[in-house]
């Protein structure tokens, strides 16, 4: 008697917790959906990528759930909306904000790649469905990229030279005659060295070898 005493006041234990819970969620009073990030607040160099981070829980699930991800600011800029329904995904702009942007469906991340000055500012996520919603924002400060300061630094400085037009209208016809002389003697000579080593070189080791016979 005892024991079947229990199981009816276990099972409406049980019953009761359910039917409170239920009520809770639809008055209100416990929050079905809601989202947090892993870092408030990132810092990342320019030209690198980033992640994000934010996880999101539903309690009680409805058709379509939709993620949205803006840039705060004056005129707040939408980076793009992941639609999930049960079993398709879609994304909005497809390729992303910029082809740099996209939305992890599963946890709600928003991935940035080749970031750029101009993506510093914070960013709101927001998680809702048909009749409940949850945001929270994320700061992100995008560096200057010490790559760039070492590339600029090791640039070797570019010399100039400058090409002088001379003017040979100044120039006597002696002079030009004895510039053209000078041009063509030093070609002479530079051939009769180069028929001087052809022929005399060999001459000169061949008797180098008939005397070394005699010997």
């Amino acid at each position: 008697m005892a024991t079947v005493y229990f199981c009816v006041l276990r099972m409406s234990s049980e019953t009761t917790t359910s039917l409170c819970l239920q009520i809770l969620i639809i008055t209100g009073s416990v929050c079905a959906l809601s989202i947090s990030a892993g870092q408030l607040s990132i810092d990342e160099y320019e030209g690198s990528s980033v992640v994000l981070s934010t996880s999101y829980s539903l309690t009680n699930p409805k058709d379509v759930l939709r993620i949205k991800w803006e840039l705060d600011g004056t005129s707040p800029t939408t980076l793009g909306v992941c639609t999930k329904k049960e079993n398709s995904t879609s994304h909005f702009p497809s390729s992303g904000y910029e082809r740099r942007m996209r939305i992890v469906p599963e946890n709600g991340s928003l991935i940035i790649n080749q970031l750029q000055k101009k993506d510093s500012g914070k960013y709101r996520v927001t998680i809702y469905d048909a009749s409940q919603s949850d945001s929270v924002t994320i700061t992100v400060t995008v560096l200057e990229s010490d790559f760039q300061d070492f590339k600029t630094t090791m640039t070797p400085q570019t010399s100039f030279v400058c090409f002088c037009p001379i003017n040979i209208t100044n120039i006597s016809k002696s002079s030009l005659a004895w510039i053209f002389l000078g041009t063509r003697l030093s070609s002479v000579f530079i051939l009769l060295a180069f028929v001087f080593c052809i022929f005399y070189f060999p001459q000169k080791i061949k008797t180098s070898k008939t005397r070394g016979r005699h010997y």
